[in-house]
């Protein structure tokens, strides 16, 4: 029994293994603070992105643009009932905020939606706000941590609100997450330049790529962000199947059957990022801060600027 236990097992973190969410984890609270009271103190989720759109929980969707009708019909609904916004190039339904992604040379920034999210993609242009109506949020849309610095002067320069950051690299295609692993050096970046320039605050922060649960939304707050965009789950949830890495959706799945998918998802979502945050101590989910983080692997330290657990 002895040398069954003495035996090596193997590398849980091999080398080359990239940084991923599912590689941070959280400091439990009594290490540091008091654990607050669950059955008496309520834990807030909801955010005022840029001072200017409410919003009861601070999680947008993606990925619906090229969907079959029926599948955006039932995603819809769901989002309609969770409250909760949709990222893409046209709208997805009339009760659903919807942050339009306006690219080069697609269409023209609409008046309909509550915000334009510029995207620059990898390469910098300089791009003018677009408001079309009071109350309007501007903002920009940036896939390589290479432009970061340039994008976010840029942003302060032209009276941008807010920035989404793409970890995948390519928003607005088709379930970009597939093609690989997302790039979490964009939002560490993001944050040592804005930290850099002592306007840490001044600019929202938004991020996409990799998200699967409400913990990994928990991580990406306390990493600096106040949304987080949702792809792939929310196609899995609405009756999609990955196959060949493409994301098909399934004719077996009614209006209603994706409409329960889409706010179950966004509840139980909802439900463990509120967890997570009271499990550090914290009764607002925004108060979530990088010192409750530790990293796991050395990879994902220094993709995220997290501390190595066990090390100084």
């Amino acid at each position: 029994m002895l040398e069954k236990r003495l035996a090596p097992r193997e590398d849980p973190f091999p080398e080359g293994r990239p940084a991923t969410l599912d590689d941070l984890t959280f400091l439990p609270a009594n290490l540091s603070r008091l654990v607050i009271d669950p059955y008496r103190e309520a834990c807030e989720i909801g955010t005022r992105l840029a001072g200017k759109l409410e919003l009861t929980q601070p999680f947008f969707v993606t990925g619906f643009d090229d969907a079959p009708a029926a599948v955006r019909t039932g995603v819809a609904q769901g989002l309609a009932e969770s409250g909760c916004g949709f990222v893409g190039r046209r709208p997805i339904g009339d009760s659903v905020y919807w942050l339009q992604l306006v690219t080069e040379n697609g269409a023209a920034p609409s008046p309909e939606t509550v915000a334009h999210f510029h995207v620059l993609g990898s390469a910098f242009r300089e791009v003018t706000p677009t408001h079309q109506r009071e109350g309007q949020i501007q903002g920009l849309v940036v896939s390589s941590p290479g432009i970061l610095e340039k994008a976010i002067n840029h942003a302060f320069d032209a009276g941008f609100d807010a920035m989404l950051l793409d970890g995948s690299g390519h928003l607005g295609a088709s379930w970009p997450e597939l093609t690989g692993a997302p790039d979490l050096t964009i939002l560490r970046d993001a944050i040592r330049i804005l930290r850099g320039l002592n306007r840490e605050e001044e600019i929202d922060l938004i991020y996409f790529g990799g998200a699967r649960s409400g913990t990994d939304a928990a991580k990406i707050i306390a990493l600096g962000c106040v949304a987080v965009v949702y792809g792939v789950p929310m196609g899995l949830a609405a009756g999609g199947e990955i196959d060949a890495g493409e994301l098909h959706f399934s004719a077996d799945f009614t209006d209603e059957d994706r409409r329960l998918g889409v706010v179950n998802i966004l509840k139980a979502i909802a439900s463990e990022a509120s967890m997570k945050a009271r499990c550090t101590g914290k009764t607002n989910l925004h108060n979530l801060e990088p010192e409750d983080l530790r990293a796991l692997t050395l990879a994902t330290a220094e993709a995220t600027g997290i501390p190595l657990a066990g090390a100084r």
